[in-house]
C-alpha cells in the first residue's frame, strides 16, 4: 500500500543531511582535525577563557599545595596534624555543601536540565 503524497511529506526524514558520505582517510581525518584545532584557536574568546581557567585551576591547586607548608612553617605545627585539620575540614564542606545543595533542590523544586542557567547565574554571583 502506498502513502498518499501528504503522508510522505509528513514522514519523519532519519537521515542526517549534513553528514558526507566520502569515505576518508587516516591521514584526511587527521589533517581535517587539525584544521578544525587551528580554526578554534584562532578564536580570541575561546583562547581567553582557555587562558582564564588554566590561571584559575593554578591558584586553586598551589593553594591547596601550599597552605600545609604555610601553616607549619607560620604556627609551628607539625605536618601529620595540619593534614589531618585540612582532610576533616574538606570533607565537612563536601558535606555541608551536598546537603545545602539537596535541600535548594527539594525546597524549590529544582531539576538539572530546566535550571541550568539558573545555577550557573548563581554560581557566578558566589
Amino acid at each position: 500500500m502506498r502513502l498518499s503524497q501528504r503522508n510522505q511529506e509528513k514522514r519523519l526524514n532519519l537521515r542526517d543531511k549534513h553528514v558526507k558520505n566520502e569515505h576518508l582517510t587516516a591521514s584526511e581525518k587527521i589533517s581535517e582535525f587539525l584544521g578544525v584545532v587551528r580554526n578554534l584557536f584562532r578564536n580570541p574568546i575561546y583562547v581567553g577563557a582557555i587562558i582564564g581557567r588554566i590561571a584559575d585551576v593554578l591558584a586553586f591547586k598551589g593553594f591547596f599545595v601550599f597552605i600545609g607548608k604555610y601553616l607549619e612553617i607560620q604556627f609551628g605545627v607539625p605536618q601529620y596534624k595540619i593534614q589531618k585539620y585540612l582532610a576533616g575540614a574538606g570533607v565537612v564542606g563536601f558535606a555541608v555543601g551536598v546537603m545545602i545543595g539537596s535541600i535548594c533542590m527539594k525546597r524549590f523544586h529544582l531539576q538539572g536540565k530546566p535550571n541550568r542557567q539558573l545555577l550557573k547565574m548563581f554560581l557566578c554571583a558566589v
